[in-house]
């Protein structure tokens, strides 16, 4: 099961894969010098799942982020894009 993570502050496991020097979430590029819980510059979303990928050393309950071509993979492209529209549409009325 793919799910849609909608991101709009750099916090929780995006802040600490951020801090061990990462730039790139999901196949998207974060831009230098956020700090925690800053806003990004634009809502990304990015695909994850649940550990079922049986990837060693994470937990079966935890989210796995997967990058944007895995996750449109396992998801029809033109779905998965319909996807994200949705949830940006949903997060511009918060």
């Amino acid at each position: 099961m793919i799910e849609a993570i909608a991101r709009q502050y750099i916090t929780g496991s995006m802040w600490r894969d951020y801090t061990k020097g990462e730039r790139e979430i999901c196949g998207i590029a974060i831009p230098e010098g956020l700090e925690r819980d800053s806003k990004l510059p634009e809502l990304i979303i990015t695909p994850s799942t649940k550990g079922i990928l049986q990837i060693p050393g994470v937990p079966e309950q935890d989210d796995v982020n997967v990058s944007f071509h895995d996750g449109a993979g396992v998801l029809a492209l033109r779905r998965w894009r319909w996807h994200c529209a949705l949830l940006a549409h949903a997060c511009a009325r918060l």
